[in-house]
């Protein structure tokens, strides 16, 4: 792992001139932007953060955390805000995960609300996805991905998706490491995606210090699944070498050694 990236919410708030020149020397090359969350509320810092790392080598991704608001006003809400924006180049993400909710209750004389956990369902995510899919059909940087991303857990995603044509979303899997154990080698998956590569890892939660933020940040890295935008390898001078050969989709080159 090698290519690391971040996301920002308004939780750690509108960033400064001094943290993209950190970000940008730690190493991020791409980071997501919370925009929305259920069918109304809009993250009050994204507009702000994606002007300030519109014009840098940072690629940004949207994403929306998903309730269990109805997926239509869900969409339209995140739809409105991404739509401000036309430098996104990576896909789409719907956070799915379990929330804490204000649930009612009828169960007293006196109608009272009480928290509790509350997942967004796989009809409603699987909904919403499609909408992305279409959407991202006409946008020329995001097309070829095809499908928007899901972020979640083993333990939340295995209570939301159950059916295994849903493993067509690209898989932004959050499992951290153990204190006082052995770094993990690799995620673990919610079933329906067992076995298959993962888009995004998000490893760890970090001091956002060193990278000129104020409180903890996300540390994620980009997975098997697809290549880096920009890191396919390209030839180098034809001058410099005497022999290129471009084989099952990768460029190979180098000078002939003259034999003693």
């Amino acid at each position: 792992m090698s290519i690391q990236g971040t996301y920002l919410s308004a939780y750690q708030g509108p960033i400064t001139d001094e943290a993209v020149e950190k970000l940008i020397a730690n190493g991020i090359r791409f980071v997501g932007l919370r925009l929305t969350q259920g069918k109304g509320y809009v993250d009050p810092t994204w507009e702000h953060n994606a002007a300030m790392l519109q014009d840098t080598s940072i690629l940004l991704l949207p994403w929306h955390f998903a309730t269990t608001d109805s997926a239509d006003k869900q969409y339209a809400n995140f739809i409105a805000q991404v739509e401000k924006f036309d430098r996104w180049r990576l896909p789409p993400g719907l956070d799915c995960e379990a929330y804490t909710s204000r649930i009612p209750s009828d169960t007293m004389a006196v109608r009272e609300s009480i928290y509790g956990l509350a997942y967004p369902t796989e009809a409603t995510i699987d909904a919403i996805g499609r909408w992305l899919t279409q959407w991202m059909a006409g946008q020329p940087a995001l097309k070829d991905y095809v499908y928007p991303a899901i972020y979640t857990n083993a333990g939340s995603g295995n209570v939301i998706f159950k059916t295994k044509s849903m493993k067509r979303y690209l898989l932004w899997v959050a499992n951290w490491h153990s204190p006082n154990k052995p770094p993990l080698e690799k995620p673990y998956l919610p079933a329906v995606w067992a076995g298959t590569p993962w888009y995004i890892w998000q490893d760890l939660i970090i001091d956002g210090a060193p990278y000129g933020i104020k409180g903890q940040i996300s540390r994620e890295w980009w997975g098997p699944l697809l290549p880096f935008p920009g890191d396919e390898p390209t030839p180098p001078p034809v001058s410099d070498y005497e022999m290129t050969l471009k084989q099952n989709g990768q460029i190979y080159a180098g000078k002939l050694e003259a034999k003693a």
